[in-house]
């Protein structure tokens, strides 16, 4: 397994070290710009306030520099949350799927590495490289966040505004478990992409097929995780549920990953040929 870890590291590191340059770029443009935005005049570069004659009423309109990030700004946001997300599963070490429609399917199969290493091996770094990702997007937000604190144009979506939400996140137990659903959201993701192109790869030779059937394993089993999540939360109750139950919901999850995984090896090791 640490040899299949190295070898995917080192084919990887560019392509990381890229994408962590251009999340930098994006973050730092729109850090500037609201840096920018803060300190300009009123009215020119800040926020126009009209005086309607009919209603009395006061009417405030975004121009100049704060059009341009009420647009900018969420797209960025997206970013550095769904984005990094969606990322790290379709072009992370972890999506074997991706590296059986190219020539490196025919090395994996050639190496005297059994599946269970090999898939568990490139989970593992899949992993590895979405935190790292991840605490890259967390650090931005955080500075977004600080830096258009001061602001009143209402355009950065991740500002708490409701103080009972933001007094229910504060505390280690309820970070950790925020940070906890992170992780098992990917892992779950990763092991259903894998197992569904793995399966895809053993039992459909012709490859014009393949990439459709993926697609749909993909969504049938994300529906029926989903059920699965919604039948035990609604036995349970809306306003029962606390930060163990949340934990339970985890569980049942990895519960999955775990099957997703063991039938993928299962699968590597005895229908996939490439």
């Amino acid at each position: 397994m640490k040899a299949v870890i190295k070898q995917d590291f080192l084919r990887r590191r560019s392509g990381v070290l890229i994408s962590s340059l251009v999340l930098f770029l994006l973050n730092a443009f729109v850090i500037i710009m609201t840096l920018i935005a803060n300190k300009s005049k009123p009215g020119m570069m800040g926020e126009v306030v009209t005086q309607l004659e009919t209603s009395g009423s006061v009417h405030i309109s975004a121009t100049g520099i704060w059009a341009f990030l009420e647009f900018v700004t969420p797209v960025v946001v997206m970013i550095d949350t769904l984005g990094v997300f969606f990322w790290s599963l379709e072009q992370g070490a972890s999506n074997i799927g991706k590296d059986l429609k190219s020539d490196v399917g025919y090395l994996y199969k050639m190496v005297p590495r059994s599946g269970w290493n090999l898939l568990g091996g490139k989970l593992i770094l899949g992993l590895a490289e979405f935190l790292f990702y991840a605490v890259q997007s967390f650090i931005y937000l955080l500075i977004l966040e600080k830096v258009s604190s001061g602001s009143s144009s209402g355009i950065f979506v991740f500002t708490w505004n409701d103080e009972v939400t933001a007094a229910s996140m504060r505390g280690f137990f309820p970070a950790l478990t925020l940070v906890a659903a992170v992780v098992t959201q990917f892992i779950l993701g990763a092991t259903l992409v894998g197992f569904a192109s793995i399966t895809g790869t053993a039992f459909f030779k012709n490859r014009r097929f393949r990439g459709p059937f993926v697609a749909i394993g993909i969504f049938a089993l994300a529906i029926l995780i989903g059920r699965v999540n919604v039948l035990f939360f609604t036995k349970i109750g809306i306003e029962d549920i606390t930060q163990r139950t949340i934990w339970l919901g985890l569980m049942i999850e990895l519960m999955f990953s775990a099957i997703f995984y063991v039938l993928s090896c299962i699968l590597w090791e005895k229908k996939v040929s490439v």
